[in-house]
């Protein structure tokens, strides 16, 4: 499945007629759209080439002999639930175009009005509500979990807020000034992890998903993070190393907060006495950059390198290390934002790497004029 703007989408098409098949195969072609196409003769072959569920776009035919379009759509709705699927058919009708997107389909196309401009049009429209249809999915996912989770994170400072503010209450009303004292010190701690729970939890849900992609000098955008974090980085002395760093296409300000985060993390869940960081680049086609940030940190067991991006995932008590758990899930909300990906791997060294992925941006620097 494509997951870069760049990259080719995969369409199936499906229809028990050859000539139908290689039609509507020329008109991909001619119209323009980046594609990779796989051909179904029937809805059980269609079925077979989207059991993976990497597939972009499926043009299905209405009639098929065997399992006839409606049943196809609704078997592959349920095996690539976010593919755009497009149903034609030669007996163009309301009731059919009614029936298509009742079950499921993005869009509905006689075959007398495929043509090369029509098809684009009707294709990069359906991938659209598709995408719309995962984002909102996935928002739907992240209310339910920030629900389920805030309860659970906001109930423990709460309880602490009531019992020592009560207790405090009791030992004023006995002359007991310094247990007093000691239980109000419970209570402003309390209060504070509360406040950094939910200005982390605004910053998460601010970090939007539509961005402006433009290039981005990635020297400046880790200078940048690295000065936000100066207090942290003198208190512990850590020791950066950085390599030649590309141009990429991204935004700024969230380039920053990404590497704010895993910088900011490399230093607090390290326990040697100087936190020392690796920051380095590497591409093997031109047009993807792999960003490494390498830390001597305490490390992530292999178990948890996934996980641990899950949002309010934490694998140690806020006791042993501040946080509310949704740094990394920030961070890869940003990678996938660019269009890219972020993942953990073990430091032969020790420690952790994390690995970034994103778009070169240096052919799409402007030229300045001569003179």
């Amino acid at each position: 499945m494509a997951d870069d703007a760049g990259d080719p989408i995969r369409v199936v098409i499906a229809d028990d007629d050859a000539g139908d098949r290689k039609q509507l195969r020329r008109c991909i072609d001619r119209s323009g759209l980046a594609a990779h196409v796989d051909e179904a003769a029937s809805g059980e072959e269609a079925l077979a080439l989207c059991a993976d569920g990497n597939v972009d776009c499926v043009i299905l035919d209405y009639h098929m002999p065997g399992m006839d379009g409606l049943e196809a759509l609704a078997d592959i709705r349920r095996a690539a639930p976010y593919a755009a699927i497009v149903m034609s058919s030669g007996q163009g009708s309301e009731e059919i175009a009614s029936d298509a997107i009742k079950f499921g389909a993005a869009d509905y196309v006689p075959k007398r009005a495929i043509a090369p401009g029509p098809i684009r049009m009707i294709v990069e429209s359906a991938l659209e509500k598709a995408r719309l249809r995962r984002v909102v999915d996935e928002q739907n996912a992240e209310l339910k979990n920030f629900a389920r989770v805030l309860v659970h994170d906001l109930r423990s400072p709460l309880r602490a807020v009531e019992f020592f503010g009560e207790s405090a209450a009791e030992a004023v009303k006995e002359g007991m000034i310094a247990d007093a004292i000691d239980d109000l010190g419970e209570v402003s701690s309390a209060a504070t992890r509360m406040r950094c729970l939910v200005e982390t939890l605004d910053d998460y849900c601010r970090t939007v998903s539509r961005i402006e992609l433009e290039p981005v000098d990635l020297h400046h955008a880790v200078r940048a993070a690295m000065a936000n974090l100066s207090v942290e980085i003198a208190e512990r002395g850590a020791e950066f190393s950085i390599g030649d760093l590309p141009v990429v296409l991204g935004d700024m300000p969230t380039l920053v907060q990404l590497f704010q985060n895993l910088i900011g993390n490399a230093i607090k869940y390290c326990e040697a006495p100087v936190p020392t960081l690796v920051i380095d680049a590497s591409c093997e086609d031109g047009a993807r950059w792999h960003i490494s940030v390498t830390d001597n940190g305490i490390g992530i067991a292999e178990e948890f390198r996934e996980t641990v991006f899950e949002p309010f995932r934490r694998l140690h008590s806020y006791a042993a290390y501040k946080g509310t758990g949704l740094g990394l899930a920030t961070c890869r909300k940003i990678a996938r934002n660019h269009g890219g990906k972020l993942w953990c791997e073990s430091s032969a060294a020790g420690g952790s790497t994390f690995i970034l992925t994103l778009k070169d941006g240096s052919r799409h620097m402007p030229v300045l004029a001569a003179g």
